[in-house]
């Protein structure tokens, strides 16, 4: 931010335009939106500033009274689909991780790059779609089924995640994980407290005391929690 507020003053070489694009600015903190308010309030004739963002709600009502917003409709799994054949993949393989992501691009994406497994993703929207449901047994099954630590560890991490979502629903954002459709059903069911209570069992499951049980086990303590 350094950088860029000492190069605001500095006119385009180029163009009459200077054009800035911040981009996930849900996690651009409090203390940096702050320092750029001054200069939306007045900006120079040549300067144009581009924010994006999952969830205009992590943007200060100062910034956003300042701006024009313009919300860009969800993809859906045909686009899903396109974008990803466009990028490559086959056809089939792209139309599979479309429906399992619920049309996210991003995170598409994020899985063919490694950074995320699908299996697990599914382990956790099954897990969340049975506790939505009140059904621990599933729910149990669903957080076990991939043995070793690791993979329990990266079930539960993607299940906070789809908590998260239900949370942002229950408060009136957008779902933005690839467990929409798992979000909204559990948003429907429980509570903003009830939720945070269940993201607080898996933050007490990450001790490592409670780490060292048998997963089985722990995986019925975490659904017990939660029902």
């Amino acid at each position: 931010m350094r950088k860029v507020m000492e190069s605001i003053a500095i006119k385009p070489n180029d163009g009459e335009i200077k054009v800035y694009i911040f981009e996930d600015c849900d996690d651009m903190s409090p203390i940096i939106q702050n320092t750029l308010l001054k200069t939306i309030e007045e900006p120079a004739p040549f300067l144009r500033f581009i924010f994006t963002c999952e969830n205009t709600q992590s943007i200060l009502e100062t910034i956003r009274s300042r701006v024009t917003e313009f919300e860009v409709p969800a993809p859906t799994v045909d686009d899903c689909t396109r974008c990803l054949v466009d990028r490559g993949e086959p056809a089939d393989k792209s139309h599979e991780l479309a429906e399992i992501m619920s049309g996210n691009i991003g995170k598409c994406i994020d899985v063919l790059s490694g950074a995320g497994d699908t299996a697990f993703m599914e382990a956790a929207r099954k897990a969340a779609a049975a506790i939505s449901r009140k059904d621990g047994f599933t729910a149990a099954a669903a957080l076990s089924a991939n043995t070793g630590r690791p993979e329990f560890a990266a079930v539960l991490g993607y299940l906070s995640d789809i908590l998260r979502d239900a949370l942002a629903v229950r408060c009136g954002a957008s779902a933005t994980s690839f467990g929409e459709t798992e979000a909204k059903a559990l948003a429907e069911v429980y509570t903003e407290d009830r939720l945070m209570s269940m993201l607080d069992t898996i933050f007490e499951v990450s001790d490592d005391a409670i780490y060292n049980l048998n997963l089985s086990l722990t995986a019925a303590y975490i659904t017990s929690k939660m029902l």
